[in-house]
């Protein structure tokens, strides 16, 4: 099913957890593992987040309105500028520390949907604000921190190229 809604603009939506406070353990998000092909190669889109320009997958708050689906494309959109078909299921989980003042951290839990680039836009509304870089498995294995996506990232990588092939 390709999610192509009439979401894409140039303002950002605001969101927030769906955590009623900050006390509780492990925060909820949804993230987008945008991929294309290449010459039979599966490619992976990553960008820097905006505080630490580590190297991540667009990702962030789910839209209470909107399904995961939907939510994992105006993420897509906002945060890198693109645009296509989104997974119907997960295609895994990972964890990560999310730094909310100097010393105050939170645990997020996101839950990432596989999401196969179509269209990438020029003008989005976090533009300029990150870095964006196509790279193939090994690399984004590489340059990602997370221990959990990287292990996701491998899998997607195996599972996706296999279809490919066929």
């Amino acid at each position: 099913m390709v999610i192509f809604m009439n979401l894409y603009s140039k303002i950002k939506i605001s969101r927030g957890s769906d955590k009623s406070s900050f006390k509780e353990k492990v925060f909820h998000q949804i993230g987008a593992l945008c991929y294309r092909f290449t010459n039979k190669k599966v490619q992976f889109l990553l960008i820097t987040s905006r505080r630490s320009k580590r190297w991540i997958i667009p990702k962030g708050w789910k839209v209470d309105e909107m399904s995961n689906r939907k939510s994992v494309a105006l993420e897509a959109w906002e945060e890198a500028g693109v645009q296509g078909w989104v997974s119907k299921r997960s295609v895994g989980t990972y964890y990560y520390r999310k730094r909310t003042g100097k010393n105050d951290f939170l645990t997020c839990a996101v839950k990432v949907f596989g999401l196969e680039v179509k269209a990438r836009k020029k003008k989005f509304p976090e533009h300029g604000q990150r870095k964006l870089t196509w790279v193939e498995a090994t690399e984004a294995i590489e340059i990602v921190t997370e221990p959990e996506l990287k292990t996701l990232i491998k899998k997607f990588s195996a599972q996706i190229e296999k279809i490919n092939i066929l």
